[in-house]
């Protein structure tokens, strides 16, 4: 079967999809995690985090990873945990499963990756609801616009 398309698709013009991101915070939502090991043997979590609410980068993916066995990592995990709504209290064991549906805002910067700048996720804060406790990710909406950006941060 062949379908006529109407036009020819060299007549048609395309956006980039995402594009580079102006630095700064956006909310997110944890929409997968998985269990691993790390390439040096460590257990380790690897977040999947998209972002929300932000008509043109709606839908964009990032990934943390939280590996453990390294001198940091239980500050971090706790940092990250809390960032996300989590209870840390009396806390010795962790699951993926826990972190999945989980809200937060994510700070982005610029990093250079193979001479490309690339956007990241330089850290985690807590995003509340209304009701100033920690929300998920089927609760109300954050605000569209990220906070901190000028306009001096936006590239068009």
């Amino acid at each position: 079967m062949t379908i006529n398309l109407g036009k020819n698709l060299s007549d048609i013009e395309t956006e980039e999809t995402y594009g580079p991101m102006p630095v700064g915070d956006y909310k997110a939502v944890v929409v997968e995690a998985i269990e691993k090991v790390s390439q040096s043997g460590n257990d380790m979590i690897e977040l999947q985090i998209k972002l929300e609410g932000n008509e043109r980068y709606d839908g964009k993916l990032f990934w943390r990873y939280l590996v453990f066995g390294l001198e940091y990592s239980l500050e971090a995990l706790k940092r990250d945990m809390t960032c996300l709504g989590m209870n840390t209290d009396n806390v010795t064991t962790v699951s993926a499963e826990q972190f999945i549906n989980r809200r937060c805002r994510v700070h982005t910067k610029r990093e250079e990756y193979n001479g490309e700048l690339k956007d990241k996720i330089h850290y985690l804060k807590p995003y509340e609801s209304s009701s100033g406790s920690p929300a998920t990710s089927d609760e109300e909406p954050l605000p569209e616009e990220p906070q901190g950006v000028s306009d001096d941060d936006i590239p068009f």
